[in-house]
């Protein structure tokens, strides 16, 4: 019989790890703030003057793979890097996070940058984060400069962690020559096990500039795993802490694992592949519990897939006589920050709503994360300007377009 004292040490061992496996996934943010939780994807606004196609996600069209001569440690960072990008979510009082995104589609180099072109990139959901101001660094000539931008979310689905930004850039930031190249996204269905695999991004910590660290492709996760999954501690953890167990294959998020390692403020940036430079996922969580096997990227596939779903106008398009008239909606989400009186008192004299209509989309951005402020229909103009109104008196909102 095991004596009384042992017993307890076991217990609570045993307790201590049950928590850890509770509490086992770390976003790889560098952030304090309150995510909103949503679990369904929704699209933010596209301005009627910015309409544009991602070229290189076309269905008949697929980027040009990078030309490296060779494919060294060395040759990767000064090739890639560029394309990676520092995000900076800012919200409340200032309150800042820290990510990264990489670069998927940039203007037609055949001809001058100007005011009306973009650059757009892939990021983790959970680093644009709703309401929040994002702005994109990036460091073109390996570094010596700097050009800082404000991007607008074109599309966000939460239950996948991407997000879709797009960053108008003009002639003073870039040059046809000096526009950070596109990275191309494999079209592997699965990553290899044992390719060469690289993380990059911004971590945080005092690190200056973009960072890469390696590793291989350790496996392919269907679905997050967690102790029980894997195996710890199966006697005292039912299958109800298995979050995989609670959707069907066709729901669970596809990963990369990889033991190349990643750190706050990584997420969003690329797990790129050593021996063709092409991205095998976006670096997006770690199981700290899972050790050298906890880095997770969402997998190639899902991104494309998410990129595949985005059905932005071509230029021209916009304001055709066929199109249906668009609707705004300018949304609330809820802060830590601000009082609900304060709230609801400032949608009753900027946006101009009933003392009900105010109570209720304050109430429900507490209760619910989110609740809609108010609707516009044709142009985006009015939605803007409230949205910038709020956002002077520092409350969380954001333009949605209604689909």
């Amino acid at each position: 019989m095991m004596p009384h004292h042992i017993h307890l040490q076991v217990t609570a061992f045993a307790s201590f790890l049950l928590a850890l496996s509770l509490i086992q996934y770390i976003f790889i943010i560098s952030t304090s703030a309150f995510i909103p939780s949503r679990q369904h994807k929704y699209s933010t606004i596209l301005p009627q003057h910015q309409h544009s196609t991602l070229r290189h996600y076309d269905t008949n069209f697929r980027p040009q793979p990078l030309r490296l001569s060779t494919t060294t440690p060395l040759d990767l960072a000064q090739s890639i890097l560029p394309s990676v990008a520092l995000i900076l979510p800012m919200g409340v009082r200032n309150t800042t996070a820290r990510g990264s995104g990489f670069v998927i589609d940039v203007p037609s180099t055949t001809k001058q940058v100007d005011g009306n072109d973009s650059i757009y990139l892939l990021t983790a959901a959970h680093v644009a984060l709703p309401g929040y101001r994002i702005q994109v660094v990036f460091y073109p000539n390996n570094g010596e400069s700097v050009v800082s931008s404000s991007a607008t979310v074109i599309d966000r689905d939460v239950e996948s962690d991407l997000a879709l930004l797009q960053v108008n850039v003009t002639e003073s930031q870039f040059t046809a020559t000096t526009l950070p190249q596109p990275l191309v996204i494999s079209n592997q269905t699965k990553a290899n096990v044992g390719t060469p695999a690289y993380a990059m991004g911004y971590p945080s910590g005092g690190v200056v500039g973009p960072a890469m660290t390696s590793g291989i492709v350790c496996g392919n996760a269907l679905g997050l795993v967690t102790s029980a999954s894997a195996g710890i501690l199966q006697d005292s953890i039912t299958n109800e802490t298995d979050d995989s167990n609670n959707s069907t294959d066709k729901e669970k998020t596809r990963y990369v694992v990889t033991d190349a390692a990643m750190a706050g403020g990584m997420s969003g940036g690329p797990l790129v592949d050593g021996n063709t430079g092409h991205v095998l996922g976006l670096n997006a969580l770690i199981n700290m519990e899972l050790r050298a096997l906890g880095n997770y990227a969402v997998s190639a596939a899902e991104c494309i897939e998410f990129l595949g779903t985005q059905n932005l106008e071509s230029d021209g398009d916009a304001g055709s006589n066929n199109e249906q008239p668009t609707t705004y909606q300018v949304v609330l989400y809820n802060d830590r920050f601000n009082k609900r009186a304060r709230v609801q008192s400032l949608l009753e004299n900027i946006a101009m709503l009933n003392s009900t209509v105010s109570n209720q989309a304050m109430m429900d951005a507490h209760t619910k994360g989110r609740g809609v402020v108010k609707e516009f229909s044709g142009g985006d103009a009015e939605a803007r300007k409230l949205c910038d109104a709020l956002r002077k008196e520092d409350l969380l909102v954001e333009i949605e377009t209604v689909r």
